[in-house]
């Protein structure tokens, strides 16, 4: 393939997306569906050139950078200032629907995972979501009893994945066993 080929091979596939609603073909003017193939494809393709300034300046300042679909983590070892000046210039080069949205702190959310920076030392757990009650699982009627009883392994292995510490394993477990109990298991 050559690269004009693949370019207007890409435009034929964004410009025809249809879809049906009520009985009536509908074509996509702005946008595209987010369950295409493709757009997931065209996504990682601009991401990785967007974060080619940002990648430049962790190399020399950070320990660590993630990137996963449209989410970025990193650590900063340089001034606060710097990376704020950073991320102005890049929030400048993200076209007009695109927003760049920023935590910066000891302790962020990457994921499903809470990464906390303890003294120079990176420290994970298992994200707990505040506006949900805790205590309760997220199941409805139509699963069945059965299907529950292997959420408590597959939450176990999580946590075994997330927590770098013993102590925060056992209190992730602690709270999965609660929540269990509370549950009728």
């Amino acid at each position: 393939f050559h690269v004009d080929t693949l370019v207007q091979l890409t435009s034929l596939v964004l410009r025809s997306n249809v879809f049906l609603y009520d009985r009536v073909i509908m074509r996509y003017i702005r946008g595209c569906p987010p369950n295409l193939p493709i757009i997931e494809l065209l996504g990682s393709i601009f991401m990785n050139h967007w974060q080619r300034q940002l990648m430049r300046a962790v190399r020399t300042v950070s320990l660590f950078f993630a990137r996963y679909h449209h989410r970025i983590f990193c650590t900063w070892n340089d001034d606060k200032e710097n990376l704020q000046q950073l991320l102005k210039l890049m929030r400048a080069d993200l076209p007009a629907p695109l927003q760049l949205r920023s935590a910066i702190g000891t302790t962020v959310n990457f994921l499903r995972c809470t990464v906390t920076n303890r003294n120079g030392q990176l420290h994970t757990s298992v994200f707990e979501q505040t506006y949900r009650q805790p205590f309760l699982l997220p199941y409805g009627n139509e699963h069945p009893r059965l299907l529950h009883r292997q959420w408590f392994r597959f939450l176990l292995i999580r946590a075994g994945q997330y927590c770098t510490t013993y102590e925060a394993f056992e209190d992730e477990r602690r709270r999965l066993e609660l929540t269990f109990l509370a549950n009728g298991y």
